[in-house]
C-alpha cells in the first residue's frame, strides 16, 4: 500500500511540473540547436520546428563520423543512433526513411536533455562539438 500512495504522490508532482518542465527543455534544447547553427552553418536539425519532444534534439553533422566524434570526446553522454536502435550499429531506419542518407544517418547524434540539466553544460557541450567540428575543418583544409 505505501508503494501505490508513493506512486501516487509522484504522478502528481510530475503532472504539476509538466509544463515547467517542458517549456525549460524546449528552452533549453533550441538555445542548444541555435548556437550550433550559429558556428556551424551545415549542421541539420532532424524533426520538425513544433510537434517534437523537447528534452531531444537530433542532429546531423554532414561529413563527421558521429561514433568517432563522440569517442574523440569523450566527455559527452549522448547517442549516434536511435533510442529504439541504440547499440546496434546500424543508421537510424527512421532517418533513412525521412531521406538522409547512409553517410548524413552516420554522422548524427540524438541529444537527450534531463528535468535537471543545467544550462551551462548543455552550453559546454555545445562548446566542446563546435571546437571538435571546426578543429576537424581545418584539418582538412590543410590537407588539400
Amino acid at each position: 500500500m505505501p508503494g501505490i500512495v508513493g506512486l501516487g504522490a509522484a504522478a502528481e508532482i510530475a503532472a504539476d511540473r509538466l509544463q515547467d518542465d517542458y517549456n525549460r527543455l524546449s528552452e533549453l534544447r533550441d538555445e542548444f540547436e541555435a548556437e550550433l547553427q550559429k558556428y556551424i552553418p551545415d549542421v541539420h536539425i532532424n524533426g520538425g520546428a513544433t510537434d517534437r519532444l523537447p528534452q531531444t534534439s537530433n542532429i546531423t553533422f554532414p561529413g563527421i563520423d558521429a561514433p568517432q566524434m563522440l569517442h574523440d570526446i569523450g566527455r559527452l553522454a549522448v547517442s549516434s543512433g536511435s533510442a529504439c536502435g541504440s547499440g546496434k550499429g546500424k543508421p537510424s531506419h527512421v532517418l533513412l526513411a525521412h531521406g538522409r542518407d547512409r553517410d548524413q544517418a552516420k554522422s548524427t547524434i540524438r541529444f537527450s536533455l534531463g528535468r535537471h540539466t543545467p544550462r551551462e553544460n548543455v552550453m559546454d557541450a555545445a562548446g566542446l562539438l563546435i571546437a571538435y567540428i571546426n578543429k576537424k575543418k581545418e584539418h582538412a583544409e590543410l590537407q588539400d
